[in-house]
């Protein structure tokens, strides 16, 4: 009777474990490199998200919100919007000649110190109607998180 040579079988499996071991590391190290390499930057789209939400406050359907501007001075930016901003916001509305903005300007506040805290804008210019007539409004945000987004 002949007894079969088992060393032969270890040897093809070892390779096979060799290859699998190369593929995980490779995957492995590739997607470190990749999640490491770019820092992701989501202020444009923060910014985008806000003037939407502040547009919304202004504006209903493409018809301004009577009154609007007198609320939002006198009750301020958050109360007349029912929205929470923090310090690294500011927030500019202008309607015709008649303007209203909530926080700190970076450029004053001295924050574009560096490249790396640079703040990020987002401008919108939109037409609504008010008293049956076309109106520009503008949109000016300004989001400063230059340490939370530094490159």
């Amino acid at each position: 009777m002949k007894t079969m040579n088992k060393i032969g079988g270890e040897r093809v499996l070892s390779i096979y474990w060799f290859i699998m071991f190369v593929i995980v590391a490779v995957g492995l190290i590739s997607g470190i490199v990749v999640f490491f390499s770019n820092p992701l930057d989501i202020r444009q789209a923060e910014g985008n998200i806000l003037v939407d939400q502040v547009m919304g406050c202004f504006s209903n359907n493409g018809v301004i919100i009577e009154g609007i501007m007198e609320r939002v001075k006198e009750v301020g930016f958050e109360a007349g919007c029912g929205l929470v901003l923090g310090e690294d916001f500011y927030v500019n509305v202008t309607i015709e000649e008649d303007s209203v903005s909530y926080g700190v300007r970076f450029a004053e506040a001295g924050v574009a110190d560096s490249e790396k805290n640079i703040p990020s804008f987002v401008e919108r210019e939109v037409f609504v109607l008010q008293d049956n007539k076309m109106v520009l409004i503008k949109f000016l945000v300004t989001i400063g998180k230059a340490k939370q987004n530094a490159i």
